[in-house]
């Protein structure tokens, strides 16, 4: 099952049943979850109103947070996804 284009991860009921997802609570300057998981071809990552690739989501990061805590803490959530899911 893909992704349905929900407004929040938290809320979708096609997510909670994707068994590779990936989730940290309270992440970021918003204390806002985020999400890593599988649509049919590609990792995508969530959190509040942003959702994409690996790349847009790094890059995103970098953006708004640059070396900051909050942009290492996103960083380090992808490298564990990625360490986590074989990738």
């Amino acid at each position: 099952m893909g992704c349905t284009d929900c407004a929040d991860c938290a809320d979708c009921e096609g997510f909670k049943k994707q068994p590779n997802m990936f989730s940290l609570a309270r992440q970021g300057s918003r204390g806002r979850p985020v999400f890593a998981h599988y649509d049919e071809q590609k990792l995508q990552f969530s959190t509040g109103c942003f959702r994409g690739t690996k790349q847009e989501f790094l890059e995103a990061i970098e953006k708004k947070h640059g070396d900051n805590c909050f942009g290492k803490d996103y960083r380090e959530f992808v490298k564990q996804v990625e360490k986590l899911s074989g990738l």
